[in-house]
């Protein structure tokens, strides 16, 4: 190799970090003999400037050696570390996807084994909650629910077949496992009642009909509904317009309620947008007038009721209290 390149090799970085995976030495082979040391390095930096006879050769010299980390190039290294690091990554997916696929095959497998098995075949229907219905009537509308699989059951059809019956306002349903059902219900409570011909038609706060029925009920009737007879005996609901006096109603008797009268209320009138109230144990109407100012007006029945106690007649609060009116009581019959 000429000398010239030799010193130019030597300067080269390579020379100092090896060449695929082999470390470079400088080498002088005198009269047959080869010499490697740090003095080689010395000596080709001064070879033009020294000439010998000896039969001597500079040459390059290749040696594996094992690569030190530190002498791997960062760009290198960083490649190193993100293969190990997405090799990892693969055999942790790998884990994942083994772990999932076992998981999805037990669920499988416990779903399969429940809704086939008999242990879960339902034994018990236990009913919680209802006053007005009773248990084997509200069992019955569920639908034959006893032998069947308590997965198998839909519960939104058997809780819509419950609620085909208006006292019934909710329903849940819950799995006590092995094998019993639980059904809790949430029934509408008769707060008002409708005459219609010899019937009465019984109502909820929130205008539901619940029963049409022959006898009168213990609650108030109210007089003066707009609905049809036939919605009436055949519906599920008062009209709109209904309703919206059915609210105004709810606030008089919580009014009533507060000046501890509303049980003397057997009777509620609607006449012309005003409010008439029959207290029949006390032989008295009540002309409540519109639904404004309620405290003040019912206050002045409840002091008017205790003093005129015993007597028939009516009480008259149905004017502007507030400009002026006075309350009063008139003596007289009431038809009846």
């Amino acid at each position: 190799m000429d000398k010239n390149n030799i010193l130019q090799f030597e300067a080269d970085d390579t020379s100092k970090t090896g060449i695929n995976g082999k470390q470079v030495f400088f080498a002088k082979r005198i009269n047959g003999k080869v010499t490697r040391n740090k003095e080689i390095e010395k000596q080709s930096r001064h070879i033009q400037e020294k000439e010998q006879n000896n039969d001597e050769e500079l040459f390059i010299e290749f040696k594996n050696i094992k690569v030190n980390p530190q002498n791997i190039p960062p760009q290198k290294q960083e490649s190193k570390i993100n293969r190990a690091n997405n090799k990892k990554l693969k055999r942790r997916r790998k884990n994942i996807a083994r772990r999932i696929i076992v998981l999805l095959v037990l669920l499988v497998g416990t779903a399969v084994f429940a809704m086939v098995s008999p242990i879960f075949n339902i034994q018990k229907i236990n009913v919680i909650g209802n006053e007005k219905i009773d248990e084997s009537t509200i069992i019955s509308l569920s639908g034959e629910l006893e032998g069947k699989n308590i997965f198998q059951i839909s519960k939104k059809k058997v809780i819509n077949n419950i609620k085909e019956n208006p006292y019934i306002d909710s329903v849940t349903i819950k799995r006590n496992l092995p094998g019993t059902l639980q059904i809790n219900i949430d029934e509408r409570k008769t707060a008002y009642q409708i005459k219609v011909i010899n019937s009465y038609v019984y109502i909820n706060y929130q205008g539901y009909i619940l029963e049409v029925s022959s006898k009168s009920a213990d609650v108030p009737i109210i007089e003066g509904f707009q609905t049809e007879q036939d919605t009436l005996l055949n519906g599920k609901k008062l009209s709109d317009k209904d309703i919206e006096a059915l609210r105004i109603i709810l606030r008089i008797m919580e009014t009533a309620k507060s000046a501890e009268v509303s049980k003397l209320i057997s009777k509620i009138s609607i006449q012309n947008n005003e409010y008439l109230l029959e207290m029949k144990k006390e032989n008295k109407i009540v002309y409540l007038g519109n639904a404004t100012d309620l405290t003040n007006r019912m206050t002045y029945v409840k002091i008017i009721v205790d003093k005129e106690k015993g007597k028939t007649g009516k009480v008259f609060v149905n004017g502007d209290i507030n400009s002026g009116f006075k309350p009063y009581f008139r003596e007289e019959n009431i038809e009846k």
